[in-house]
């Protein structure tokens, strides 16, 4: 399993590639801007896997290969 670093960056990646702002997946997802910031910088010790489950869908990608289970993208 990766550390939340790694998940992070992960997730900037992700959010990146989508072309998404904080404020788009906000909207898709309900998860508040300010705690998808904190998730793709690392400046948070845990992310809810029922929130990762969401950004992953919104993202087009899974929450296995976030948490690093899987090594491809969706």
């Amino acid at each position: 399993m990766l550390t939340v670093s790694e998940i992070s960056e992960r997730i900037k990646a992700s959010i990146k590639k989508s072309g998404l702002s904080h404020r788009d997946l906000e909207l898709k997802t309900g998860i508040p801007h300010s705690a998808i910031q904190r998730y793709a910088s690392g400046t948070t010790d845990r992310i809810p896997i029922s929130r990762l489950e969401k950004l992953a869908i919104a993202l087009g990608t899974t929450a296995e290969y976030l948490l690093g289970w899987d090594t491809k993208e969706k």
